[in-house]
Protein backbone atom coordinates (compact mmCIF):
# COMPACT_ATOMS: atom_id res chain seq x y z
CA UNK A 1 0.00 0.00 0.00
CA UNK A 2 1.33 3.33 -0.64
CA UNK A 3 1.21 4.53 3.21
CA UNK A 4 3.61 1.49 3.76
CA UNK A 5 5.80 2.42 0.92
CA UNK A 6 9.88 2.35 1.89
CA UNK A 7 12.22 4.50 0.24
CA UNK A 8 16.27 3.49 -0.33
CA UNK A 9 16.79 6.50 1.32
CA UNK A 10 16.06 9.14 4.36
CA UNK A 11 14.16 12.16 4.30
CA UNK A 12 15.34 15.49 4.28
CA UNK A 13 15.07 15.87 8.49
CA UNK A 14 16.43 12.66 9.11
CA UNK A 15 19.71 12.91 6.77
CA UNK A 16 19.99 16.22 8.65
CA UNK A 17 20.02 14.73 12.04
CA UNK A 18 22.42 11.90 10.96
CA UNK A 19 19.33 9.77 12.37
CA UNK A 20 17.78 6.50 11.03
CA UNK A 21 14.76 7.10 9.04
CA UNK A 22 12.30 4.14 8.57
CA UNK A 23 10.91 5.05 5.05
CA UNK A 24 7.50 5.91 6.04
CA UNK A 25 5.44 8.55 4.16
CA UNK A 26 5.70 10.72 7.50
CA UNK A 27 8.51 8.36 9.13
CA UNK A 28 8.61 7.95 12.99
CA UNK A 29 10.82 10.38 13.31
CA UNK A 30 9.73 13.43 12.17
CA UNK A 31 6.69 12.36 13.72
CA UNK A 32 8.17 12.45 16.67
CA UNK A 33 9.55 15.72 16.55
CA UNK A 34 6.52 17.70 14.51
CA UNK A 35 8.59 18.04 11.27
CA UNK A 36 7.70 18.20 7.67
CA UNK A 37 8.71 14.99 6.22
CA UNK A 38 10.06 15.81 2.66
CA UNK A 39 11.95 13.06 0.50
CA UNK A 40 13.92 15.08 -2.05
CA UNK A 41 16.10 13.99 -4.44
CA UNK A 42 19.72 12.21 -2.88
CA UNK A 43 22.35 14.98 -2.26
CA UNK A 44 25.83 14.56 -0.41
CA UNK A 45 26.02 14.09 3.04
CA UNK A 46 27.26 17.50 5.16
CA UNK A 47 29.60 17.19 7.84
CA UNK A 48 28.58 17.87 11.33
CA UNK A 49 32.23 18.89 12.18
CA UNK A 50 31.59 22.82 14.17
CA UNK A 51 28.44 22.72 14.36
CA UNK A 52 26.21 22.98 17.37
CA UNK A 53 23.42 21.02 18.64
CA UNK A 54 20.55 21.62 17.61
CA UNK A 55 21.51 23.93 14.67
CA UNK A 56 20.08 21.43 11.96
CA UNK A 57 16.63 21.53 13.59
CA UNK A 58 16.43 25.39 14.14
CA UNK A 59 17.83 25.47 10.34
CA UNK A 60 15.44 23.12 9.08
CA UNK A 61 12.22 24.59 10.76
CA UNK A 62 12.81 27.86 9.24
CA UNK A 63 13.17 26.38 5.86
CA UNK A 64 9.96 24.33 5.95
CA UNK A 65 7.78 27.26 8.19
CA UNK A 66 5.69 29.54 6.07
CA UNK A 67 7.10 32.95 5.42
CA UNK A 68 4.85 34.98 7.72
CA UNK A 69 5.06 32.79 10.65
CA UNK A 70 7.40 31.10 12.75
CA UNK A 71 6.43 28.36 15.83
CA UNK A 72 8.22 28.06 18.98
CA UNK A 73 9.31 24.49 19.16
CA UNK A 74 9.21 22.18 22.35
CA UNK A 75 11.73 22.42 24.98
CA UNK A 76 13.15 20.03 27.83
CA UNK A 77 15.57 22.74 29.33
CA UNK A 78 15.98 26.85 29.59
CA UNK A 79 18.47 27.06 27.73
CA UNK A 80 16.98 25.72 24.35
CA UNK A 81 14.54 27.87 22.91
CA UNK A 82 13.73 32.05 23.32
CA UNK A 83 10.52 30.60 25.16
CA UNK A 84 11.31 29.26 28.11
CA UNK A 85 8.61 26.85 28.15
CA UNK A 86 7.97 23.21 29.31
CA UNK A 87 8.74 20.23 26.96
CA UNK A 88 5.18 19.86 25.23
CA UNK A 89 6.71 16.83 22.94
CA UNK A 90 5.83 13.52 23.64
CA UNK A 91 7.93 10.79 25.87
CA UNK A 92 9.75 8.20 24.52
CA UNK A 93 11.97 8.92 21.93
CA UNK A 94 13.03 6.46 19.49
CA UNK A 95 16.91 8.70 19.08
CA UNK A 96 20.14 7.23 19.76
CA UNK A 97 20.72 10.23 21.83
CA UNK A 98 20.04 12.05 25.09
CA UNK A 99 17.20 14.36 24.88
CA UNK A 100 18.04 17.33 23.22
CA UNK A 101 16.87 21.07 23.29
CA UNK A 102 17.04 23.50 19.68
CA UNK A 103 17.11 27.24 19.62
CA UNK A 104 15.06 29.41 17.15
CA UNK A 105 15.64 32.66 16.90
CA UNK A 106 12.71 34.90 18.03
CA UNK A 107 13.02 37.98 19.04
CA UNK A 108 13.12 40.35 21.59
CA UNK A 109 14.75 36.85 23.37
CA UNK A 110 18.24 36.06 22.97
CA UNK A 111 18.78 32.52 21.62
CA UNK A 112 20.30 30.53 23.97
CA UNK A 113 23.03 28.05 22.95
CA UNK A 114 21.64 24.23 22.45
CA UNK A 115 22.65 22.26 25.95
CA UNK A 116 22.69 18.53 26.01
CA UNK A 117 22.37 16.46 28.85
CA UNK A 118 25.40 14.46 29.07
CA UNK A 119 27.19 16.16 31.64
CA UNK A 120 29.94 14.95 33.63
CA UNK A 121 29.27 14.72 37.62
CA UNK A 122 29.62 18.15 39.43
CA UNK A 123 32.80 17.42 41.52
CA UNK A 124 34.27 16.48 38.35
CA UNK A 125 33.61 19.54 36.99
CA UNK A 126 34.70 21.45 39.31
CA UNK A 127 38.29 19.31 39.54
CA UNK A 128 41.02 21.59 37.13
CA UNK A 129 42.19 17.75 36.17
CA UNK A 130 38.86 17.23 34.38
CA UNK A 131 39.38 20.66 32.62
CA UNK A 132 42.47 19.25 30.97
CA UNK A 133 40.88 15.98 29.80
CA UNK A 134 37.73 17.12 28.36
CA UNK A 135 38.29 16.28 24.93
CA UNK A 136 36.55 20.39 24.42
CA UNK A 137 39.89 21.46 25.59
CA UNK A 138 41.16 20.92 22.07
CA UNK A 139 38.17 21.55 19.74
CA UNK A 140 36.82 24.90 20.80
CA UNK A 141 38.19 28.26 21.69
CA UNK A 142 38.88 29.83 24.83
CA UNK A 143 36.32 31.67 26.49
CA UNK A 144 33.40 30.65 24.13
CA UNK A 145 29.87 30.03 25.47
CA UNK A 146 30.42 26.33 23.33
CA UNK A 147 33.55 25.40 25.32
CA UNK A 148 31.23 25.46 28.45
CA UNK A 149 27.54 24.85 28.06
CA UNK A 150 27.66 21.32 27.94
CA UNK A 151 28.94 21.06 31.35
CA UNK A 152 26.38 23.62 33.08
CA UNK A 153 23.85 21.53 34.39
CA UNK A 154 21.55 21.61 37.23
CA UNK A 155 23.81 19.35 39.53
CA UNK A 156 26.98 22.02 38.40
CA UNK A 157 25.05 24.80 39.74
CA UNK A 158 23.64 22.84 43.04
CA UNK A 159 26.80 21.94 44.23
CA UNK A 160 28.31 25.38 44.10
CA UNK A 161 25.40 26.42 46.76
CA UNK A 162 27.52 26.11 49.67
CA UNK A 163 30.49 27.54 48.80
CA UNK A 164 27.79 30.83 47.24
CA UNK A 165 26.52 30.63 51.34
CA UNK A 166 29.85 30.44 52.79
CA UNK A 167 31.68 32.74 50.41
CA UNK A 168 29.43 34.75 48.62
CA UNK A 169 26.13 35.73 50.45
CA UNK A 170 28.01 37.53 53.52
CA UNK A 171 29.36 40.51 51.51
CA UNK A 172 26.64 40.53 49.24
CA UNK A 173 23.63 39.88 51.44
CA UNK A 174 20.65 40.28 49.11
CA UNK A 175 19.55 37.17 47.30
CA UNK A 176 19.09 33.69 49.84
CA UNK A 177 20.69 30.81 48.83
CA UNK A 178 17.59 29.14 48.81
CA UNK A 179 16.16 31.26 46.36
CA UNK A 180 19.18 30.63 44.10
CA UNK A 181 18.44 26.83 44.43
CA UNK A 182 14.90 27.00 43.56
CA UNK A 183 15.87 28.97 40.36
CA UNK A 184 18.33 26.10 39.47
CA UNK A 185 15.73 23.79 39.96
CA UNK A 186 13.41 25.14 37.51
CA UNK A 187 16.40 25.26 34.83
CA UNK A 188 14.55 22.36 33.03
CA UNK A 189 11.02 23.61 33.84
CA UNK A 190 9.25 27.06 33.46
CA UNK A 191 12.46 29.52 34.05
CA UNK A 192 12.42 32.66 32.72
CA UNK A 193 15.58 34.19 30.48
CA UNK A 194 16.81 36.96 33.34
CA UNK A 195 16.47 34.21 35.98
CA UNK A 196 18.67 32.03 33.97
CA UNK A 197 21.16 34.73 33.66
CA UNK A 198 21.27 35.20 37.59
CA UNK A 199 22.23 31.18 37.68
CA UNK A 200 25.27 31.38 35.42
CA UNK A 201 25.78 35.15 37.30
CA UNK A 202 26.03 33.22 41.03
CA UNK A 203 28.30 30.25 39.09
CA UNK A 204 30.68 33.19 38.05
CA UNK A 205 30.92 34.66 40.93
CA UNK A 206 30.95 31.94 43.35
CA UNK A 207 33.79 30.24 40.83
CA UNK A 208 35.91 33.81 41.05
CA UNK A 209 35.60 34.32 45.60
CA UNK A 210 36.25 30.15 46.37
CA UNK A 211 38.92 29.33 43.71
CA UNK A 212 41.17 31.53 45.23
CA UNK A 213 45.12 31.12 44.97
CA UNK A 214 46.72 28.11 43.36
CA UNK A 215 43.14 26.84 42.05
CA UNK A 216 42.30 29.95 39.91
CA UNK A 217 43.71 28.17 37.28
CA UNK A 218 43.39 29.41 33.65
CA UNK A 219 40.52 26.98 33.01
CA UNK A 220 38.87 28.27 35.72
CA UNK A 221 39.39 31.64 33.97
CA UNK A 222 37.85 30.42 31.24
CA UNK A 223 35.10 29.16 32.73
CA UNK A 224 33.82 31.93 34.43
CA UNK A 225 34.27 34.46 31.61
CA UNK A 226 32.11 31.72 30.11
CA UNK A 227 29.59 31.87 32.34
CA UNK A 228 29.33 35.75 32.79
CA UNK A 229 29.80 35.86 29.09
CA UNK A 230 26.11 33.53 29.09
CA UNK A 231 24.60 35.46 31.81
CA UNK A 232 25.38 38.51 29.82
CA UNK A 233 23.77 37.03 26.66
CA UNK A 234 20.67 35.49 28.19
CA UNK A 235 19.58 38.49 30.64
CA UNK A 236 19.60 40.94 27.29
CA UNK A 237 18.28 44.48 27.68
CA UNK A 238 15.71 46.36 29.88
CA UNK A 239 12.70 46.72 26.88
CA UNK A 240 10.28 49.63 27.46
CA UNK A 241 7.88 49.35 30.49
CA UNK A 242 9.81 46.62 31.80
CA UNK A 243 10.17 46.55 35.78
CA UNK A 244 13.37 46.50 37.22
CA UNK A 245 13.95 43.37 39.27
CA UNK A 246 16.37 42.92 41.87
CA UNK A 247 17.88 39.64 40.71
CA UNK A 248 18.54 41.82 37.29
CA UNK A 249 20.73 44.28 39.73
CA UNK A 250 22.89 41.37 41.23
CA UNK A 251 23.92 40.45 37.72
CA UNK A 252 25.36 43.40 37.54
CA UNK A 253 27.07 43.04 40.56
CA UNK A 254 27.81 39.80 39.78
CA UNK A 255 29.74 40.62 36.44
CA UNK A 256 31.45 43.71 38.21
CA UNK A 257 32.94 41.27 40.57
CA UNK A 258 34.17 38.75 38.11
CA UNK A 259 35.67 41.41 35.64
CA UNK A 260 37.34 42.76 38.67
CA UNK A 261 38.52 39.45 39.10
CA UNK A 262 39.67 39.13 35.20
CA UNK A 263 40.85 42.68 35.46
CA UNK A 264 38.83 44.58 33.06
CA UNK A 265 38.39 47.10 35.03
CA UNK A 266 36.65 49.17 32.46
CA UNK A 267 33.76 46.94 31.90
CA UNK A 268 33.49 45.87 35.92
CA UNK A 269 33.29 50.04 36.28
CA UNK A 270 30.16 49.88 33.80
CA UNK A 271 28.50 47.03 35.08
CA UNK A 272 28.98 48.70 38.91
CA UNK A 273 27.20 51.94 37.16
CA UNK A 274 24.82 50.02 35.59
CA UNK A 275 23.19 48.54 38.90
CA UNK A 276 23.46 51.96 40.12
CA UNK A 277 20.99 53.21 38.18
CA UNK A 278 19.04 50.31 38.37
CA UNK A 279 18.92 51.01 42.05
CA UNK A 280 17.75 54.25 41.76
CA UNK A 281 14.97 53.32 39.96
CA UNK A 282 13.49 51.52 43.39
CA UNK A 283 13.02 54.61 45.22
CA UNK A 284 14.92 53.06 47.86
CA UNK A 285 15.39 56.84 49.61
CA UNK A 286 11.81 57.61 49.19
CA UNK A 287 10.05 57.00 53.17
CA UNK A 288 6.40 56.81 51.22
CA UNK A 289 7.47 54.02 48.50
CA UNK A 290 9.36 52.44 51.42
CA UNK A 291 6.21 52.26 53.52
CA UNK A 292 4.79 50.42 51.50
CA UNK A 293 6.41 47.31 51.47
CA UNK A 294 7.00 44.66 53.71
CA UNK A 295 9.62 45.08 56.33
CA UNK A 296 12.21 42.10 54.64
CA UNK A 297 11.66 43.65 51.40
CA UNK A 298 12.78 47.04 52.44
CA UNK A 299 15.73 45.77 54.39
CA UNK A 300 16.57 43.64 51.23
CA UNK A 301 16.45 46.94 49.33
CA UNK A 302 17.74 48.88 52.31
CA UNK A 303 21.16 46.82 52.18
CA UNK A 304 20.97 46.52 48.14
CA UNK A 305 21.62 50.44 48.36
CA UNK A 306 24.45 50.21 50.59
CA UNK A 307 26.16 47.63 48.61
CA UNK A 308 26.22 50.11 46.11
CA UNK A 309 27.33 52.38 48.05
CA UNK A 310 30.17 50.24 49.53
CA UNK A 311 31.07 49.26 45.99
CA UNK A 312 31.07 52.50 44.06
CA UNK A 313 32.95 54.38 47.27
CA UNK A 314 35.52 52.13 47.09
CA UNK A 315 36.13 52.24 42.86
CA UNK A 316 35.66 56.14 43.28
CA UNK A 317 39.11 56.32 45.66
CA UNK A 318 40.76 53.50 43.45
CA UNK A 319 40.33 55.32 40.66
CA UNK A 320 39.73 58.56 41.42
CA UNK A 321 36.38 58.87 40.17
CA UNK A 322 33.35 60.53 41.12
CA UNK A 323 30.42 59.12 43.07
CA UNK A 324 26.81 59.18 42.53
CA UNK A 325 25.19 56.81 44.95
CA UNK A 326 24.08 58.96 47.68
CA UNK A 327 24.20 58.36 51.82
CA UNK A 328 21.24 56.52 52.97
CA UNK A 329 19.50 58.32 56.03
CA UNK A 330 19.19 54.86 57.51
CA UNK A 331 21.28 51.54 58.33
CA UNK A 332 19.41 48.95 57.10
CA UNK A 333 16.53 47.38 58.86
CA UNK A 334 17.34 44.17 60.82
CA UNK A 335 16.19 40.71 58.88
CA UNK A 336 15.25 37.99 60.77
CA UNK A 337 15.63 36.30 57.06
CA UNK A 338 19.40 36.49 57.16
CA UNK A 339 21.69 34.80 60.27
CA UNK A 340 22.84 37.18 62.92
CA UNK A 341 26.35 37.26 61.66
CA UNK A 342 26.19 38.12 58.41
CA UNK A 343 23.76 41.41 59.26
CA UNK A 344 26.27 42.27 61.66
CA UNK A 345 29.31 42.05 59.40
CA UNK A 346 27.38 43.54 56.88
CA UNK A 347 26.68 46.57 59.25
CA UNK A 348 30.41 47.10 60.68
CA UNK A 349 31.39 47.12 56.37
CA UNK A 350 28.68 50.38 56.20
CA UNK A 351 30.02 51.53 59.38
CA UNK A 352 33.38 51.98 58.20
CA UNK A 353 32.56 53.26 54.39
CA UNK A 354 29.82 55.80 55.51
CA UNK A 355 33.07 57.96 56.68
CA UNK A 356 33.61 58.30 52.89
CA UNK A 357 30.83 61.24 52.63
CA UNK A 358 30.73 63.94 49.89
CA UNK A 359 33.35 65.99 51.75
CA UNK A 360 35.70 62.88 51.73
CA UNK A 361 35.73 62.54 48.51
CA UNK A 362 36.02 65.95 47.53
CA UNK A 363 38.81 66.10 49.92
CA UNK A 364 40.37 62.70 48.35
CA UNK A 365 39.91 63.98 44.75
CA UNK A 366 41.64 67.05 45.68
CA UNK A 367 44.98 65.89 47.12
CA UNK A 368 46.59 66.20 43.61
CA UNK A 369 45.54 69.60 43.27
CA UNK A 370 47.07 72.20 45.43
CA UNK A 371 45.45 75.21 44.07
CA UNK A 372 41.53 73.57 45.34
CA UNK A 373 39.64 74.47 47.84
CA UNK A 374 39.54 71.28 50.74
CA UNK A 375 38.75 70.88 54.13
CA UNK A 376 41.89 68.84 55.08
CA UNK A 377 42.62 70.65 58.33
CA UNK A 378 44.33 69.01 61.56
CA UNK A 379 40.82 68.93 63.40
CA UNK A 380 39.54 67.44 59.87
CA UNK A 381 42.15 64.78 59.84
CA UNK A 382 41.54 64.30 63.80
CA UNK A 383 37.80 63.81 64.02
CA UNK A 384 37.94 61.64 60.79
CA UNK A 385 39.90 59.02 62.76
CA UNK A 386 37.92 59.81 65.83
CA UNK A 387 34.99 59.13 63.72
CA UNK A 388 36.80 55.57 62.21
CA UNK A 389 37.77 54.32 65.81
CA UNK A 390 34.16 54.81 67.00
CA UNK A 391 32.88 52.80 63.50
CA UNK A 392 35.15 49.80 64.25
CA UNK A 393 33.77 49.38 68.14
CA UNK A 394 30.28 49.95 68.10
CA UNK A 395 28.07 46.56 68.02
CA UNK A 396 25.35 46.49 65.34
CA UNK A 397 22.32 45.90 68.11
CA UNK A 398 23.48 49.34 69.71
CA UNK A 399 21.36 52.30 68.28
CA UNK A 400 22.78 55.22 66.93
CA UNK A 401 22.22 57.31 70.22
CA UNK A 402 24.31 55.12 71.88
CA UNK A 403 27.11 54.33 69.70
CA UNK A 404 27.71 58.48 69.92
CA UNK A 405 27.74 58.81 73.80
CA UNK A 406 29.75 55.88 74.30
CA UNK A 407 33.48 57.12 74.62
CA UNK A 408 35.99 55.56 71.80
CA UNK A 409 38.40 53.17 72.95
CA UNK A 410 42.10 54.63 72.74
CA UNK A 411 43.62 51.33 72.31
CA UNK A 412 43.19 49.30 69.37
CA UNK A 413 43.47 45.24 69.47
CA UNK A 414 42.53 42.92 67.72
CA UNK A 415 40.34 41.16 69.91
CA UNK A 416 37.49 43.09 69.54
CA UNK A 417 35.44 44.97 72.40
CA UNK A 418 32.66 44.88 70.68
CA UNK A 419 29.78 42.04 71.63
CA UNK A 420 28.81 41.55 67.94
CA UNK A 421 32.78 41.14 67.10
CA UNK A 422 32.47 37.80 68.44
CA UNK A 423 29.86 36.86 66.01
CA UNK A 424 32.12 37.57 63.07
CA UNK A 425 34.15 34.67 61.68
CA UNK A 426 37.88 35.42 60.53
CA UNK A 427 36.90 35.76 56.76
CA UNK A 428 35.16 38.40 58.20
CA UNK A 429 37.15 39.91 60.76
CA UNK A 430 39.80 40.06 58.01
CA UNK A 431 38.09 41.75 55.59
CA UNK A 432 37.28 44.43 58.59
CA UNK A 433 40.51 44.64 60.05
CA UNK A 434 42.45 44.93 56.39
CA UNK A 435 39.70 47.94 55.17
CA UNK A 436 40.01 49.94 58.72
CA UNK A 437 43.81 50.03 58.11
CA UNK A 438 43.59 50.90 54.68
CA UNK A 439 41.05 53.91 55.34
CA UNK A 440 43.45 55.06 58.26
CA UNK A 441 46.21 55.26 55.59
CA UNK A 442 43.83 57.27 52.79
CA UNK A 443 43.40 60.05 55.81
CA UNK A 444 46.58 59.97 56.63
CA UNK A 445 47.78 60.03 52.94
CA UNK A 446 45.72 63.38 52.54
CA UNK A 447 47.01 64.95 55.87
CA UNK A 448 50.73 63.87 53.86
CA UNK A 449 49.04 66.14 50.93
CA UNK A 450 48.59 69.14 53.09
CA UNK A 451 51.72 69.05 54.78
CA UNK A 452 49.96 68.24 58.21
CA UNK A 453 52.02 65.32 59.36
CA UNK A 454 55.05 65.82 62.51
CA UNK A 455 56.90 63.56 64.53
CA UNK A 456 56.87 63.71 68.51
CA UNK A 457 58.65 61.77 71.40
CA UNK A 458 56.53 58.80 71.08
CA UNK A 459 57.21 58.57 67.94
CA UNK A 460 60.94 57.95 68.24
CA UNK A 461 60.11 55.17 70.64
CA UNK A 462 59.46 51.75 68.99
CA UNK A 463 57.19 50.16 70.87
CA UNK A 464 57.43 46.61 71.94
CA UNK A 465 57.43 44.22 68.79
CA UNK A 466 56.26 41.75 70.86
CA UNK A 467 52.64 43.10 71.03
CA UNK A 468 52.35 44.94 67.95
CA UNK A 469 48.62 45.73 68.35
CA UNK A 470 48.74 47.94 71.59
CA UNK A 471 49.62 51.63 70.65
CA UNK A 472 47.53 53.79 68.79
CA UNK A 473 49.35 55.92 67.03
CA UNK A 474 48.53 59.95 66.19
CA UNK A 475 46.68 60.15 62.77
CA UNK A 476 49.29 63.54 62.49
CA UNK A 477 52.58 61.11 62.99
CA UNK A 478 54.23 60.50 59.86
CA UNK A 479 55.33 57.23 61.44
CA UNK A 480 51.55 55.93 61.35
CA UNK A 481 51.96 53.49 58.39
CA UNK A 482 55.21 52.26 60.07
CA UNK A 483 52.60 50.79 63.32
CA UNK A 484 50.43 50.10 60.94
CA UNK A 485 52.78 47.62 59.10
CA UNK A 486 53.46 45.61 63.05
CA UNK A 487 49.65 45.39 63.38
CA UNK A 488 49.60 44.05 59.75
CA UNK A 489 51.97 41.65 59.96
CA UNK A 490 49.99 40.64 63.58
CA UNK A 491 47.31 39.89 61.86
CA UNK A 492 48.73 37.79 58.41
CA UNK A 493 50.24 35.21 60.96
CA UNK A 494 47.32 35.05 62.84
CA UNK A 495 44.44 34.83 59.84
CA UNK A 496 44.98 32.24 57.57
CA UNK A 497 45.17 33.11 53.73
CA UNK A 498 42.94 31.88 52.77
CA UNK A 499 40.47 34.40 54.87
CA UNK A 500 41.76 37.16 53.30
CA UNK A 501 41.78 35.67 49.86
CA UNK A 502 38.04 35.03 49.62
CA UNK A 503 37.39 38.77 49.46
CA UNK A 504 38.95 39.08 46.01
CA UNK A 505 40.91 41.53 43.96
CA UNK A 506 39.38 44.39 46.33
CA UNK A 507 41.23 42.99 49.51
CA UNK A 508 44.41 42.08 47.59
CA UNK A 509 44.49 46.21 46.29
CA UNK A 510 44.17 47.47 50.11
CA UNK A 511 47.13 45.10 50.94
CA UNK A 512 48.80 46.69 48.00
CA UNK A 513 48.41 50.32 48.71
CA UNK A 514 49.06 49.71 52.86
CA UNK A 515 52.79 47.89 51.81
CA UNK A 516 53.57 50.64 48.95
CA UNK A 517 52.48 53.34 51.70
CA UNK A 518 54.33 51.62 54.17
CA UNK A 519 58.00 51.28 51.67
CA UNK A 520 57.73 54.93 51.22
CA UNK A 521 58.02 55.96 55.12
CA UNK A 522 60.88 53.39 55.53
CA UNK A 523 62.50 54.96 52.83
CA UNK A 524 62.39 58.22 53.32
CA UNK A 525 61.77 59.23 57.35
CA UNK A 526 64.91 57.91 58.98
CA UNK A 527 64.45 55.70 62.59
CA UNK A 528 65.75 56.74 65.43
CA UNK A 529 68.06 53.65 66.63
CA UNK A 530 69.57 51.18 64.26
CA UNK A 531 67.15 48.40 66.29
CA UNK A 532 63.94 50.42 64.76
CA UNK A 533 65.55 50.66 60.97
CA UNK A 534 65.85 46.43 61.63
CA UNK A 535 62.55 46.37 62.99
CA UNK A 536 60.58 48.31 60.25
CA UNK A 537 62.42 46.92 56.99
CA UNK A 538 61.97 43.57 58.89
CA UNK A 539 57.82 44.23 58.87
CA UNK A 540 57.75 45.51 55.30
CA UNK A 541 59.76 42.44 53.86
CA UNK A 542 57.33 40.17 55.30
CA UNK A 543 54.28 41.90 54.40
CA UNK A 544 55.74 42.21 50.74
CA UNK A 545 56.29 38.46 50.62
CA UNK A 546 52.89 38.49 51.83
CA UNK A 547 51.09 40.00 49.31
CA UNK A 548 53.04 38.70 46.32
CA UNK A 549 51.93 35.36 47.05
CA UNK A 550 47.92 36.37 45.78
CA UNK A 551 47.59 36.08 42.21
CA UNK A 552 45.34 38.98 41.73
CA UNK A 553 48.46 41.17 42.12
CA UNK A 554 48.86 42.64 38.80
CA UNK A 555 52.41 43.06 37.00
CA UNK A 556 52.28 46.80 37.49
CA UNK A 557 51.88 46.90 40.73
CA UNK A 558 54.44 43.60 41.52
CA UNK A 559 56.93 46.07 39.59
CA UNK A 560 56.01 48.87 41.50
CA UNK A 561 56.77 46.89 44.60
CA UNK A 562 59.95 45.26 43.35
CA UNK A 563 61.26 48.61 42.95
CA UNK A 564 61.05 50.03 46.10
CA UNK A 565 62.70 46.49 47.49
CA UNK A 566 65.69 47.96 44.77
CA UNK A 567 65.29 51.05 46.74
CA UNK A 568 65.46 49.84 50.30
CA UNK A 569 68.31 47.14 48.99
CA UNK A 570 70.56 50.72 48.12
CA UNK A 571 69.46 51.94 51.26
CA UNK A 572 70.41 48.75 53.71
CA UNK A 573 72.67 46.64 52.05
CA UNK A 574 73.02 44.26 55.24
CA UNK A 575 69.35 44.02 55.90
CA UNK A 576 68.00 43.36 52.61
CA UNK A 577 71.37 42.40 50.18
CA UNK A 578 70.73 38.56 50.62
CA UNK A 579 66.77 39.10 50.18
CA UNK A 580 65.52 37.67 46.90
CA UNK A 581 62.98 39.34 44.84
CA UNK A 582 60.06 38.02 45.32
CA UNK A 583 58.27 36.39 42.57
CA UNK A 584 54.24 36.61 42.02
CA UNK A 585 52.52 34.54 42.48
CA UNK A 586 50.67 34.89 39.29
CA UNK A 587 47.20 33.82 37.87
CA UNK A 588 47.76 31.90 34.80
CA UNK A 589 44.20 32.20 34.13
CA UNK A 590 44.10 36.52 33.30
Amino acid sequence: MEAKRRVPQACEACKLRKVKCNGEQRCQQCTHLDLKCIYPQPKPKASRRQQQRGRVISQYRQQTAPANHVRNPPTSHPGSGASGQPDASPSGSDTTDSPHTFAVPVQPPIPRPAIHHRWPSAPDVLSPSAFAASPANTTSTPGSTQYEASYFNVPFFLDLLSDYEESVYPPNPIILASDVADKIHRMDHDLDQESLAFVYAFAGVTLNLTFIGPKHTRDISKRITSLITEAIRLRGPVFPGQPISIQRIMISFFLHNCLMTLRDKDTAFYYMREAIALIQTLKIDDPEEMSKMSLSDRAVRQRLHWLAFIQERYMCVLDYRPATMPLLATLPEPDTMIPSNIQEYFIQIIRLFRLMDEEFLHNWLDTGNHHSVSTITSSWIEAKTRELDLSAFDPVRDSIQQAMSSPANGDYSYHHHSSGWSLLNTMQQADLLITRHWMQTLIWRMALSKALLHTDEDDQNLQDPSSPLVSHPSPLSLLLPVRLSQQLRHLASTISKEAIEVHGSGIVQKLFELTDTIADVVIHIPAATQTETKQRVHDFLFLLEFVFTFPNLDETRARILKGKLERLRELFPTLCGNVNTPVAAGNDGV
